[in-house]
């Protein structure tokens, strides 16, 4: 019950802006492609909210798996931190107007969503307290 709320409530809520840009494009009749949707970072940001909230949830918990509590953790932390600093290289590369290989943020922002649902689904399940 404690995945479910995590992937309702943190996931899929920390997706909604994504997906109304989605909307808003489709509404304004320009195809949506993943490029327009996410190529300035805005995974990156999805990433760090999924990954941390999922470290916040691990950390008060019982001795009980004290081992692989702190590995999931460390995996946890380690997303959060690359997501983060990838946001900020993409943000201020745009900001100063370089170019960005838009594929290459595509694919990292994608297989860091991949780890984050991997690493913050095991915190969650670790963390206990399945109420």
């Amino acid at each position: 019950m404690k995945l479910l709320r995590w992937a309702l409530f943190t996931v899929i809520a920390s997706l909604l802006p994504i997906c109304f840009n989605l909307i808003y494009l489709r509404l304004s009749k320009v195809a949506p492609t993943l490029e327009l949707l996410m190529s300035r970072g805005e995974l990156l940001l999805v990433i760090t909210a999924i990954t941390a909230t999922a470290a916040g949830e691990l950390i008060p918990t019982s001795d009980k798996l004290a081992k692989t509590k702190m590995i999931v953790l460390a995996a946890c932390s380690l997303v959060t931190l690359l997501s983060s600093v990838g946001f900020a290289f993409v943000s201020t590369t745009i900001a100063v107007q370089r170019d960005i290989d838009s594929a290459f943020v595509l694919n990292a922002s994608g297989g860091l969503f991949l780890a984050a649902l991997l690493a913050g689904g095991g915190s969650i399940l670790l963390s206990g307290d399945s109420k």
